[in-house]
This record gives C-alpha cells, structure tokens and sequence, in this order.
C-alpha cells in the first residue's frame, strides 16, 4: 500500500468504529430488543423475512462465516428466539424460522430500519443519501479488489 494512504486507511476504520457504535446505540433504544446483540438482530431480521431457510442461506444473507452463524443460532435456540426444523419432505436438511412468541417481537425487529432512516436520514438531503451511498458502493469495490 501507497504509504500516503495509511493515516486514510486508519480514519476509515475509525469511522467504522464510531458508526456501528451510533447504530449499536440506537438499536439499544428500543427496551424491548436491549438483550440482543447486533449480530443476533440482524438474525432475527433475516429469519423474518426468510423463514424455513437453511444456516448455510442465513449465512449468506448475513455475510458472516457459517460457524459464526451457527453460534447466533445456538444462542438464539436457547433462549427460545429460533427454532430448528426438520423438513419432512427432506430430512437431511435443518430450516430455521423464528418461535411463535419472537415473532410477536417482529414491529421491534423491523423497526431497526426506519429507526436508522428517521434518525440518520431525516436529516440528509437527496445529494447528502447519494454521496454516503456512492462512497460505499466504491469502497465496497475497492475492498473488492484483490
């Protein structure tokens, strides 16, 4: 790496850092999701809008290694947030889906969005919501690049 861009690459990470805080932070103002992790919402989200897919799929969907999802749902299984089915047309493979009583938590759950919209973005203008996404979509290409 050009030895320019180290303080660059450095401030990004620090920018990472301080906005998934800013996230954490507004997620952990909803009482009723306090005891999830971000990792484990983002789980429950996926499942609510995937039910019965398999942790090879929630894997993907959540771009996070396999073995890394598969502890997300061991947890959430305990607690009785996600229930592992075996289909009976198929029973080599395990579907998850959310319990009954999580899915009673689904406005908290989706609200995540359209908290991060009225807060981040209520804000911002057309030009401002252009500009963050086109500078991700670049960085997200530039990280990319092997």
């Amino acid at each position: 790496m050009n030895p320019l861009y180290t303080d660059d690459a450095e401030h990004i990470v620090e920018l990472f850092k301080h906005i998934q805080k800013l996230f954490k932070q507004q997620i952990l103002e909803n009482s009723e999701l306090k005891s999830f992790t971000l990792p484990q919402l983002m789980t429950m989200k996926v499942l609510y809008a995937h039910p019965g897919i398999n942790l090879t799929e929630l894997s993907e969907h959540m771009s996070l290694a396999k073995s890394t999802v598969s502890g997300i749902v061991d947890r959430l299984v305990e607690q009785g947030i996600v229930v592992r089915e075996r289909p009976e047309n198929n029973r080599r493979i395990i579907c998850l889906r959310l319990s009954d009583e999580s899915l009673a938590k689904k406005d908290s759950i989706l609200s995540m969005r359209e908290a991060y919209a009225r807060r981040f973005l209520s804000h911002a203008t057309k030009e401002d919501v252009a500009c963050v996404l086109k500078g991700l979509e670049t960085l997200s290409r530039l990280m990319e690049i092997q």
